[in-house]
């Protein structure tokens, strides 16, 4: 099945199918062909219903048999990869141009399964990509070519039989204690050390933090809301609510009663800002935290994500039960919340010590207990 953002293809009742209105009030118009879905969305009753102010999928050229891989790979950035997020509808384009350069001159059907063989192995032995990225790049292709056979462009689809590579098991993560913590902190500037001390105190991900806003923030009733704002959507598409620890309200507040001495209070204003009063990109805040995990602890990793592994291990390890710390993550299941958790050796030595049975030696073998 073909589907972008409002518009699908149902083989069962070989229709296109349209659908749009908001969550209330559902609509949906059937097709028996693409180009007349296609010009329906370009009418007045789609657009107003969607708010569109553009055509979503634009004046395309469309894309035949004997169209060439370049040719193809504009189709679908411009008709599919154009309808998703913000990040999908810019990274698609440029890995799928990639692979185009990479077979200059090709036509779309000249691209067959021993090329995307090739390919795949270019990308792991020849650019030196993780197996876990290189089986990105191939989800994508393997959708580039699935939307050109839903489409009838090509006859059959080459990446039908192609396989991910085996990930290896993750290495462990070594996470960051509080010790740590504090002489980071300490070097920190200071418009980085409250979004990374939030970070390392309630496990908050890096985007929820930079794009969280004073209209989430109650110190009244004592708690933040981690929800969906402008240009920002939760990974979960959920919110949540977190309590405020007397530590958090004093953080809180003494960046109301600066913000308000700028005048930038209002409920779309972002509650974390660069000295200038700029929003605080999520990339801007990693190369932070990153320079000074170099220059503290001489550690290369220093991605903000490494902060919500510490705290929700470090939650854990203090005693706090795993669907407490599920529901402060911000997690669909339990199964999730325990990827996050991470034991080293002293605490595993820990655990195993609290099973106090004093052994007895019998010819040089432990027995368990004090019986005879």
């Amino acid at each position: 099945m073909i589907k972008t953002k409002n518009l699908r293809y149902d083989p069962k009742i070989d229709k296109w199918i349209v659908d749009f209105g908001g969550r209330k009030r559902r609509r949906r118009k059937f097709f028996s062909s693409r180009d007349e879905a296609r010009e329906f969305m370009r009418s007045e009753e789609f657009l107003s219903a969607t708010g569109e102010t553009t055509l979503p999928l634009g004046d395309v050229k469309p894309v035949t048999s004997s169209t060439s891989l370049d040719e193809a790979v504009a189709w679908y950035g411009k008709t599919i990869s154009a309808t998703k997020s913000k990040f999908s509808a810019k990274w698609e384009p440029m890995r799928l141009k990639e692979f185009a350069d990479h077979f200059p001159g090709k036509q779309l059907s000249d691209i067959g399964f021993r090329e995307l063989l090739e390919y795949r192995s270019d990308l792991l032995n020849k650019e030196k990509l993780l197996p876990q990225t290189v089986n990105r790049r191939l989800t994508l292709i393997k959708s580039f070519f699935k939307g050109c056979r839903s489409s009838g462009f090509i006859s059959s689809n080459p990446a039908l039989e192609l396989e991910n590579l085996p990930v290896p098991e993750s290495p462990h993560v070594e996470i960051i204690g509080e010790s740590d913590q504090k002489k980071l902190l300490k070097e920190t500037k200071t418009w980085v050390r409250n979004p990374l001390w939030l970070a390392m105190v309630t496990g908050t991900r890096r985007n929820e933090i930079v794009n969280l806003r004073w209209g989430a923030v109650n110190l009244k009733e004592g708690y933040v809301l981690i929800e969906r704002s402008e240009g920002f959507a939760t990974k979960s598409k959920k919110s949540r609510r977190l309590p405020l620890t007397p530590a958090m309200v004093e953080m809180f507040s003494s960046l109301l009663f600066e913000t308000r001495r700028q005048g930038k209070v209002g409920p779309n204003d972002f509650v974390f800002v660069t000295p200038t009063g700029k929003h605080i990109t999520p990339d801007r805040l990693t190369r932070e935290a990153k320079k000074v995990m170099r220059r503290v602890l001489k550690r290369e990793s220093g991605a903000v994500h490494i902060w919500r592994h510490s705290a929700l291990t470090l939650m854990l390890r203090k005693g706090a039960d795993i669907e407490t710390v599920r529901r402060i993550a911000g997690h669909s299941s339990l199964n999730v919340t325990q990827r996050y958790v991470h034991s080293d050796d002293v605490a595993m030595a820990n655990a195993m010590a609290k099973l106090n049975v004093p052994p007895k030696f019998r010819q040089n073998v432990a027995v368990g207990g004090s019986g005879r």
